[in-house]
């Protein structure tokens, strides 16, 4: 039997038993070592439009774009609601399309506007602070990090023919000083695909930050975790022993018609690496996940991997708050997104 965990509501004391579902049990190990506790649902009083993005912080608070209200509404570790901030537009603290964000060593937060190509910085009470023009076009952008020392990394797909030169590359760096963002180089390898545009599509990998300020990079095809320090130096490379399920062209579908390019979604499931989380220990999480199912990939510091399926509600996800042995996902609770407050522990973590 898959093991029982209690479910709360952040606004409501209220306390639920509820079991994994048994459909479940067919993608998951009974050894898996990775305990939940406990989940509380965060959000529902919040009224959350549509989740694209969400970080946390060193200090164990949220950080949510929410595209419908085009806003950033934050949170503390305890689920609390903090702060809301921007509407939509294009003046200063305003947004198209809040889409990814990162927080930066001072608490403060960069989100990125899709619409505009604009990164704005917010400060660690949402205010408004200055606003930076990317100075390369990307296709897609999959993830941000900010860096101890004040950069930006982007995970993403660059338009090949705007700037030829990150365009073999999927991470790629950027300076934040003073006015002006400049683009200091790219790094990491991209998906293999037989027609660049799917990339634009599919993306290039998730991004996500892990000690010593360096960043974990799974790349979107194939299961591959890549270990990088900030400047762009190789540290290491896990892949995990599990398959996936389908390419990035089985995902996104380009058909030629005239002069004319239609992309398409495919029908089939595509099991494509999500984000790559490093846990105490030497251990890590890493994800794989479709519209359909989401599965943990736990990797021990002897690279042998275990397996968990999750309720088909639970989405991605999105940070590891260390300190207090909680992994926040995104979901949706009837129909709603939320976050989940997930309370783990590790067996054999010390």
């Amino acid at each position: 039997m898959p093991p029982r965990f209690s479910l709360l509501t952040a606004a409501a004391a209220v306390s639920l038993t509820l079991a994994l579902p048994a459909i479940a049990q067919r993608d998951t190990d009974d050894d898996f070592p990775l305990r939940i506790d406990r989940v509380e649902i965060v959000g529902l009083d919040a009224a959350l439009g549509t989740i694209l993005s969400a970080r946390v912080g060193p200090d164990g608070q949220v950080y949510v774009t929410d595209h419908q209200s085009a806003q950033i509404v934050a949170f503390d570790p305890d689920g609390r609601l903090l702060w809301r901030s921007g509407r939509k537009g294009r003046g200063p603290g305003e947004f198209e399309m809040p889409y990814r964000v990162a927080v930066s060593a001072d608490r403060g937060v960069l989100v990125l506007d899709r619409a505009t190509s604009e990164v704005s910085a917010l400060g660690p009470d949402g205010r408004f602070r200055q606003r930076y023009t990317l100075p390369v076009l990307f296709g897609q952008v999959d993830h941000m990090v900010a860096t101890p020392a004040g950069e930006l990394l982007i995970s993403g797909v660059t338009v090949a023919r705007s700037d030829p030169r990150s365009a073999r590359y999927g991470i790629h760096r950027f300076s934040l000083r003073g006015q002006e963002m400049k683009w200091l180089g790219s790094f990491g390898p991209l998906p293999p695909v037989q027609d660049r545009q799917v990339l634009e599509h599919w993306g290039a990998g998730t991004l996500t930050p892990a000690s010593g300020g360096d960043v974990l990079f799974s790349v979107r095809f194939p299961y591959a975790i890549h270990r990088f320090d900030a400047s762009g130096r190789a540290k290491s490379v896990i892949r995990p022993s599990r398959p996936l399920q389908g390419k990035p062209e089985d995902a996104i579908i380009i058909e030629k018609v005239g002069a004319s390019t239609i992309f398409s979604t495919g029908t089939r499931e595509v099991l494509r690496p999500g984000p790559a989380w490093e846990l105490p220990g030497g251990w890590t999480l890493a994800t794989r996940l479709s519209d359909r199912r989401l599965l943990w990939d736990l990797v021990s510091p002897a690279g042998t991997v275990s397996t968990r399926s999750l309720p088909e509600n639970w989405k991605t996800v999105v940070g590891y708050d260390a300190a207090r042995s909680l992994l926040w996902v995104t979901a949706t609770e009837n129909d709603e997104p939320v976050l989940l407050k997930v309370s783990v522990t590790l067996a054999g973590a010390k």
